[in-house]
């Protein structure tokens, strides 16, 4: 099977921005869709809490956040 240039992969992934799920599933494709899609899906994250149960839930994402950055530290460069 031929395999599509990588400016077309990146094409689609652009146009699929909005696209959350869609983004996620053209990051298990291969790895040309992995590096196409990722950088959209962590372009930005939100913490933030206004009752003690979302404060909670935040400090639990905050900890998964943490623990990604550790074991992956390339992502670090698609969090602004």
């Amino acid at each position: 099977m031929d395999t599509l240039c990588l400016d077309v992969i990146f094409e689609i992934v652009q146009n699929l921005r909005e696209d959350l799920p869609s983004l996620k599933a053209c990051s298990f494709l291969s790895s040309p869709w992995f590096i196409a899609s990722r950088p959209l899906l962590f372009h930005t994250v939100h913490l933030s809490a206004e009752t003690d149960d979302e404060n909670a839930i935040a400090a639990a994402f905050y900890d998964k956040l943490q623990n990604l950055v550790k074991n992956y530290p390339y992502i670090c460069s698609h969090i602004r």
